[in-house]
């Protein structure tokens, strides 16, 4: 009779990976790929709920590719939740990958879904380069102003005496987000 090799393998048929992952936003809103707008310095909360698997899975948050600590939290024996926050979003988050990851075997790839942080920013500076001295009435002048790093592109507005300016041409040339 010849040799023979064999391989026995427990607890793989019991293993079931989990079968949906929902990522929310502050609002409770299912995020489909994008967060947000937000405004600069406001509040982020995300959270990942992930369904099924068995052995429950580990749930992971990733910023940018990299692994960050959140709230987990098992809710019955189907549901575990991980909720991330942020205390004050800053320009550089802007663009900023949010990845939910759910695994709970190595023979398997992961379960994930990753959505994108989209900003409103405020200018970064508002300067009027070449400000006359004098102004003398019935003369016609040019004024520009310079705004940048405003996402979307800010709206200027001229007033005198706390009243928007309306008499004359306002014009915008071009816009830089920074």
């Amino acid at each position: 009779m010849p040799n023979s090799c064999y391989v026995v393998l427990r607890g793989l048929a019991r293993r079931v990976p989990p079968h949906q992952l929902l990522v929310y936003d502050n609002s409770g809103r299912d995020i489909a790929s994008v967060v947000g707008p937000l405004e600069e310095g406001s509040a982020l909360f995300l959270t990942c709920e992930v369904r099924g698997g068995r052995p429950s899975p580990t749930v992971s948050w990733f910023v940018n590719d990299r692994l960050v600590e959140g709230h987990v939290e098992a809710i019955g024996d189907t549901l575990m939740v991980n909720r991330l926050s942020v205390n004050a979003v800053r320009r550089e988050h802007l663009n900023s990958s949010y990845k939910c990851q759910a695994s709970n075997t190595k023979l398997m790839m992961p379960a994930e879904k990753t959505v994108r942080l989209e900003l409103l920013l405020r200018p970064l500076s508002v300067i009027i380069p070449h400000k006359p001295h004098q102004m003398v009435a019935n003369q016609e002048y040019t004024i520009q102003c310079q705004v940048t790093g405003s996402r979307p592109k800010a709206v200027v507005s001229w007033t005198r005496d706390n009243r928007v300016f309306r008499r004359g041409k306002v014009g915008n040339f071009r816009s830089k987000t920074g």
